[in-house]
């Protein structure tokens, strides 16, 4: 097989390589002191560090490329191409001694966690490229023939902005929801289906009816960002982001040349958003030592390797329970809740805080189960549990059903989860297709939907001739 070095390929890879310079340079302009700094000494990992994951990156990007299924894509995509784009982002954490107090501070042992996450992410593409060539769909795919009326769809996205915005400056009390649990799933299903209006309607290579779908995107976007900036959490205009990404690939309504190009500016932009929200004069670093805490805020919830390598190391085999899994399931039952007190016994075992907000990712929660053997199995495991999922809807003979996969868009990226939090998603989930179902009846049109079921007719008859 002979590869070829395209242009977008060194374009994305300079790129890469720019982010980490870049954040080495301007941490050494910003002059900040007595932060716990490496400085350069951390630069060789994060440039090896770096050059691992873009190969992983690339790898899948190629995989992407001569997929047989690009028409119907599993929404799993998403999941591989997250880990993929954190792993990445993530390659600046060695400017730290410490991603966190009481991680673990060898660079060295850090740096093979990485190469660890990396080699399950490898593992993980290619089985999902098997399974992908397995589950072929039952039915065509149908995208190009589906759309929400536009008057709909902008009245969802207006609907959404003041939905959020109620909610977040406390506006009509009637309509503010206290449950963050219920405000979240309501929150990330009508985004999920606002998108999905815009994603589905854009048609490659016809400008016509295209600039209303991006104009849309943009608004979404744009809503997000306010979001955002009101809460100062960056995951409100990175969720939105990487969904929509997801369902073109998905789609297939982005280019391989495209997604190169967004691969190597995201982690840029990424950087460039966080040092526009966080600062070491803001509020959040009251008694702390802020220098140190907004450097590390620019880049440990991105790590997907020191929580789940610390939990590795200083754990031992007693103190692996799947105790957690059954309170995350009691927890997920409508008016039912318990105490997580596995994972606080989990943190205590491994010698850290049971109060702390750590990076949790589908990796340590691996960890947390069966130390370094869970992180390779946990993950790979789930993306065949996701991709079940999808394909089970996906197969679904009414269209209207098909549909909904796209609402449940919330459950792929895997990265910043718990197991309370993923069973959450998964009830949330099941909520949110019975909603989709109803929606979808009355707002989901289907264009020549007689034509199509004719030559449907026709196909399955010939078949069943022959």
């Amino acid at each position: 097989m002979k590869i070829k070095i395209k242009s977008s390929d060194i374009i994305m890879w300079l790129l890469g390589y720019l982010y980490v310079v870049f954040f080495y340079i301007w941490l050494e302009c910003y002059n900040i002191s007595n932060a716990q700094i490496i400085s350069w000494n951390g630069l060789g990992y994060s440039l090896i560090h770096i050059t691992i994951a873009m190969f992983v990156l690339e790898y899948y990007i190629w995989d992407l490329e001569h997929d047989i299924n690009k028409e119907n894509r599993s929404l799993v995509v998403i999941s591989i191409y997250v880990i993929c784009l954190y792993n990445i982002i993530a390659s600046n954490k060695y400017i730290l001694d410490q991603l966190y107090p009481g991680f673990i501070g060898s660079n060295f042992v850090r740096l093979c966690g990485s190469i660890l996450v990396d080699f399950t992410t490898m593992a993980i593409i290619y089985i999902w490229n098997r399974l992908n060539k397995v589950h072929n769909a039952c039915y065509e795919n149908d995208i190009s023939s589906l759309y929400i009326k536009p008057y709909i769809q902008w009245i969802g996205i207006v609907g959404y902005a003041l939905f959020i915005f109620n909610n977040v400056l406390k506006g009509i009390d009637l309509l503010v929801i206290t449950n963050e649990t219920l405000f979240n799933m309501l929150r990330m299903t009508w985004l999920s289906i606002i998108i999905f209006g815009a994603v589905s309607s854009i048609r490659i290579g016809k400008g016509k009816g295209n600039f209303r779908a991006w104009s849309q995107l943009l608004m979404i976007l744009l809503i997000s960002g306010l979001h955002a900036l009101l809460i100062e959490k960056r995951y409100s205009i990175i969720l939105p982001m990487l969904f929509i990404i997801g369902m073109m690939l998905a789609m297939n309504k982005i280019s391989v040349l495209t997604l190169k190009r967004i691969s190597g500016v995201v982690p840029i932009g990424v950087l460039s958003l966080s040092l526009c929200m966080f600062s070491p004069t803001s509020s959040r670093y009251t008694n702390k030592n802020p220098e140190y805490w907004f450097v590390r805020d620019l880049v440990y919830r991105f790590d997907t390797s020191d929580f789940s390598s610390t939990l590795a190391i200083n754990l031992d085999v007693e103190d692996f329970s799947l105790k957690e899994i059954y309170e995350g399931f009691i927890n997920a039952i409508p008016g039912k809740s318990i105490e997580n007190l596995q994972y606080q016994k989990t943190m205590q075992a491994a010698t850290l805080s049971s109060v702390e907000d750590y990076n949790d990712t589908v990796f340590s929660m691996g960890a947390e189960i069966l130390g370094w053997v869970g992180i390779v199995l946990v993950p790979t495991l789930l993306i065949v549990l996701l991709e079940w999922i999808d394909n089970l809807i996906k197969n679904n003979r009414r269209y209207y059903v098909r549909c909904t996969r796209y609402y449940i868009v919330f459950l792929y990226p895997i990265t910043e989860l718990t197991w309370a939090m993923l069973l959450l998603n998964i009830r949330n989930a099941l909520l949110a297709v019975v909603i989709g179902i109803i929606l979808n009846i009355f707002i989901v049109k289907r264009k020549n939907l007689k034509r199509k079921n004719i030559v449907l007719y026709r196909q399955e008859g010939n078949l069943q001739n022959g």
